[in-house]
């Protein structure tokens, strides 16, 4: 029977070709690897992109849906622009801003009610159109984004005010 101390002492260590095929083996597997974590890291960022292009559609689309509906008056100012006038006279224009800065806007007037004006961005810059259709007191919204990728996103609605007859 061999002793440890015989074992541990007559041992001659590793051949190269062994320490080759080691490093092959552990090469595949990190190679591997290092792609799988690169394909997971885009497809989180593009879901994450495109989260944020929906989650701005829709905090704008709530926001001008919740004015639209309780308006007194709708102006259509341009195909991107719609002038909602509330009961009180305080007037709310919703526009986008151009190519360029793809924000919407709300400008508020309120020198009816004694106030200024005040013009607040409503999405950060990542809109690439809106446009209104007014038909009697319904009106459809529809905001258009491209995300980084070049997908084309559209979200739209159809909103009746309740304070405006037809």
């Amino acid at each position: 029977m061999k002793s440890f101390r015989n074992i541990i002492v007559n041992r001659s260590g590793i051949t190269l070709v062994e320490l080759l095929a080691g490093m092959a083996i552990m090469t595949l597997l990190m190679s591997v690897t290092l792609t799988t974590l690169t394909t997971s890291i885009t497809i989180w960022q593009t879901g994450k992109v495109r989260s944020e292009i929906e989650h701005a559609a829709r905090y704008a689309l709530d926001i001008i849906v919740r004015e639209i509906r309780y308006a007194s008056r709708l102006e259509l100012k341009s195909k991107s622009a719609l002038m909602i006038i509330r009961p009180n006279g305080e007037k709310i224009t919703f526009q986008y801003g151009n190519s360029q800065s793809k924000i919407i806007y709300k400008v508020t007037d309120n020198s009816a009610t004694g106030g200024g004006i005040a013009t607040n961005p409503l999405t950060p810059a990542v809109i690439d159109s809106l446009s209104f259709e007014i038909d009697s007191n319904e009106v459809k919204i529809i905001i258009k984004a491209i995300s980084y990728r070049g997908e084309k996103l559209e979200y739209s609605t159809r909103v009746r005010s309740l304070n405006i007859d037809t």
